[in-house]
C-alpha cells in the first residue's frame, strides 16, 4: 500500500444543539448553539466552516447518543474544520 495514506483525521459530527438555540431565541443570549463532537471531546461555536469532503446526514430513527437526528459528518484532519 506504499503512497496511500490511512490517516483520513478525526471522524467528526457537528450539529445544533437545540436547547442552547431556544434558550438563546427566549433569553436574547448569544450563547454558542453548534456542537463540535470528536473522540478528542466536544467543542462549542457559533460558526464553522467546513472545507473537504463533509456529509449531511438525517436519520430520524437512529439519532445520535445526544439525540440528534440531523448533523454533518466527516473526517477533521486538523485544517478542513473552522470553528468560530
Amino acid at each position: 500500500m506504499s503512497g496511500i495514506s490511512l490517516t483520513k483525521g478525526i471522524l467528526t459530527r457537528v450539529h445544533v444543539n437545540q436547547h442552547v438555540a431556544r434558550a438563546n431565541k427566549k433569553n436574547g443570549t448569544d450563547h454558542p448553539a453548534i456542537t463540535i463532537k470528536s473522540s478528542k471531546g466536544n467543542r462549542y461555536a457559533n460558526r464553522v466552516k467546513f472545507d473537504g469532503e463533509w456529509t449531511l446526514i438525517s436519520s430520524p430513527l437512529k439519532p445520535l447518543s445526544c439525540g440528534a437526528t440531523l448533523w454533518v459528518e466527516g473526517y477533521d484532519n486538523g485544517n478542513n474544520l473552522h470553528a468560530e
